[in-house]
C-alpha cells in the first residue's frame, strides 16, 4: 500500500493521482485538515479514483504532547474537513511523527496505521535513494510511507509504481491490505 502524508500536495499530488489513474492503482492519503480545506479538489479526485482518505491531524502536532482535548479537536476538525471536501470521512489515522499512545489511539476511533517502509523522502529529497529504499525492502503486504508535496517524491513514486507493477505487485488501500 502506497501511503502519502501531510497533503494534499497541490501540483505534486496531481501528478501522483495522474500516475495512479494511468496505472489502475490506488493509494491511501493521510491528509492534514489545514491542507484539505485548501485543496478540496484533490480530496475529491483521490476519492473518485478509489483512494482511501486518512486523518493526519489538523496542523501536524505531536498529539502525545498536547492535551487529550486538544488532540480530539485536531482529529475531529480534520475528519470534518475531509468529509466536507470529498463527501467521505477518513477511515484510518496516522499519527504525526509516528508518535502515539493509548490515549491518542482511543481518541482516533479508527484503525491507527503506521508503516513498514519509511522512504525518508522528506529528508533525502533524492529520487534514487527513495526508490532504492523501497526496492531493497519491498515484500508482500508492505505499507510504504511517502509525502506528496516534494517533487523528488513524485518523481520517485512514478518509477516505483511502474517498477513494482512490472514485478507483479498490486497497489491497494491500507484498508484493503489489512482485510486481505
Amino acid at each position: 500500500a502506497l501511503t502519502y502524508d501531510d497533503g494534499p500536495g497541490d501540483a505534486s499530488e496531481t501528478k501522483i493521482l495522474d500516475c495512479l489513474e494511468q496505472n489502475g492503482a490506488v493509494a491511501t492519503f493521510f491528509y492534514t485538515g489545514t491542507r484539505a480545506t485548501k485543496r478540496p479538489d484533490q480530496n475529491k479526485r483521490a476519492k473518485t479514483l478509489g483512494c482511501e482518505m486518512g486523518n493526519h491531524s489538523w496542523n501536524h502536532p505531536q498529539l502525545t504532547k498536547i492535551s487529550p482535548e486538544a488532540a480530539q479537536d485536531q482529529l475531529t476538525r480534520t475528519n470534518d474537513a475531509v468529509q466536507s471536501a470529498c463527501g467521505s470521512a477518513p477511515t484510518v489515522f496516522r499519527p504525526c511523527y509516528g508518535a502515539t499512545n493509548d490515549t491518542v489511539n482511543s481518541l482516533a476511533q479508527m484503525p491507527v496505521i503506521m508503516w513498514s517502509i519509511d522512504t525518508l523522502d522528506w529528508k533525502s529529497k533524492n529520487v534514487t535513494e527513495i526508490i532504492g529504499k523501497v526496492m531493497q525492502q519491498i515484500s508482500d503486504h508492505d505499507i510504504i510511507l511517502m509525502h506528496d508535496y516534494y517533487e523528488t517524491s513524485v518523481e520517485a513514486a512514478l518509477q516505483i509504481v511502474d517498477r513494482l507493477q512490472q514485478e507483479g505487485y498490486e497497489f491497494v488501500t491500507v484498508e484493503d491490505l489489512i482485510l486481505e
